[in-house]
């Protein structure tokens, strides 16, 4: 109980905002970016602040606030307590893109301060986009792909089209892009010719196997030539034989023949 009401932080998936209900049953909205606490008074005594989300344990009080909530001290920049954000220059934003928006705002200015959209919400939404960009591009653990900086471009044009000053940005991401596409180029390169050395060298190995059964065939080939040369020999032998045993056949019979 605290000044004669019980205020419970409670989340809930319905309503992504913060609700006052008295128990009359009327409700009033708080809007709460990325917060889903629902606050509950259930005591008449209009003196509570429906923000005050303390600490400190008082006797009065009861409090119940999801574990999962991200909750920082309250200061004089703005921070909620209770919703996780803070506010950057006058937009309440995730206190966890605040540094990385700090820095944006530090170099180059308000860069929403010629958005078409003029409810500090929305821009508020816009620049966490942003901030979320930045922050994935600094992140050195798990590289880029050549698709997903295209998803990062398209975001850009669409911000872009809200007169967001991303110029700083924008050309960055087209300078990555295109060394993304020459790392993919040359890895699809090196591919090749990975390939193309296996290629040659089982065509290198067929060539020598080629080789060495030529050679094998050239001994054969000549051991063979060897072998009709001198059957050669041995014709022409043969031949001689021949017609000296014809020569010496027509001799006798002409010697038969001048007998008385």
């Amino acid at each position: 109980m605290y000044g004669g009401k019980r205020l419970r932080c409670k989340t809930t998936s319905e309503n992504p905002g913060t609700e006052e209900t008295t128990d009359k049953g009327q409700s009033v909205d708080f809007l709460s970016a990325g917060s889903s606490l629902k606050l509950y008074i259930q005591q008449q005594d209009q003196s509570v602040n429906p923000w005050s989300c303390q600490k400190e344990k008082q006797q009065n009080q009861e409090m119940q606030i999801p574990s999962s909530e991200d909750t920082f001290p309250a200061n004089n920049g703005g921070s909620n307590v209770c919703s996780g954000t803070t506010i950057v220059q006058g937009y309440e934003v995730k206190a966890s893109v605040a540094p990385v928006l700090t820095a944006i705002f530090a170099k180059y200015g308000d860069i929403a301060a010629n958005c078409q959209y003029k409810s500090p919400s929305v821009r508020a939404c816009l620049l966490e986009i942003v901030s979320d960009v930045v922050r994935r591009l600094q992140s050195t653990d798990i590289p880029l792909t050549v698709s997903e900086i295209k998803v990062l471009q398209n975001e850009m044009k669409d911000l872009e089209a809200t007169k967001l000053k991303l110029s700083w940005l924008t050309q960055p991401l087209e300078k990555i892009s295109e060394v993304e596409r020459i790392a993919g180029m040359r890895s699809m390169l090196k591919s090749v010719k990975a390939s193309s050395m296996l290629v040659i060298k089982a065509a290198t190995k067929e060539l020598e196997d080629a080789l060495m059964e030529l050679v094998a065939l050239q001994k054969r080939m000549g051991e063979a030539e060897k072998r009709i040369n001198a059957m050669k020999l041995v014709v022409q032998k043969v031949d001689n034989a021949i017609k000296e045993a014809e020569d010496q056949e027509r001799h006798w019979l002409r010697n038969m023949n001048e007998l008385p």
